[in-house]
């Protein structure tokens, strides 16, 4: 959207109200949308580290995990909300008198919840680790999209462009030619064996 200028004597006061104010302003809304108090919900998954869930009382932690039933909801939505509600809170008190060491990652939490008993604590602690830090990795992973779909490549099929954008986004990895081979040659049985 276009707008006029403000008219002003000098060149100083003429970017200042015409680009600078306008550019602060800006940021300052894109901001105030991006940190809002419903989006910043999503960072209360870390109340399953006991360091937090030791360090709140009994009610913000009873809040918290209100604020987490709901997300479940939302991915659970043939659910009644109130048995997800109940069975994160009955997870929790278990999860409270089984997670006393301390785990300092994310990972490393996920990996030590069994699945079969804290389903729900399971699923929070996956949305958890698949969080990015920044916005940088995301942007980062388009970037390389925009670099391997070219208009040469436009008819590539879904799985093989994931392949190539993870090998692409990946690329310190070192991969083995010779597995690369063997895998493919073990893939189907063929009437020659392939050979090199």
């Amino acid at each position: 959207m276009n707008r006029p200028n403000i008219v002003t004597c000098d060149k100083e006061n003429h970017y200042r109200l015409n680009l600078y104010v306008p550019l602060l302003d800006n940021i300052l809304q894109d901001l105030v949308y991006l940190i809002n108090e419903e989006s910043s919900d999503i960072y209360n998954f870390n109340i399953f580290f006991a360091s937090v869930f030791n360090s709140n009382t009994e009610a913000e932690v009873m809040d918290i995990l209100e604020t987490i039933s709901k997300y479940l909801r939302g991915l659970n939505s043939n659910e009644n909300k109130n048995l997800i509600s109940t069975r994160l809170e009955g997870e929790f008190d278990l999860w409270k008198s089984r997670t006393q060491d301390i785990i300092d990652s994310g990972m490393s939490l996920y990996l030590s919840c069994d699945e079969n008993i804290f389903p729900s604590i399971n699923r929070c602690l996956q949305l958890l680790i698949s969080l990015p830090v920044t916005v940088a990795t995301s942007e980062r992973s388009f970037s390389h999209l925009k670099r391997l779909k070219t208009w040469l490549r436009s008819t590539m099929l879904q799985e093989r462009l994931v392949g190539l954008a993870l090998l692409y986004m990946h690329r310190n990895i070192k991969i083995g030619v010779n597995k690369i081979i063997d895998r493919f040659a073990n893939k189907k049985n063929r009437r020659l064996d392939f050979v090199i």
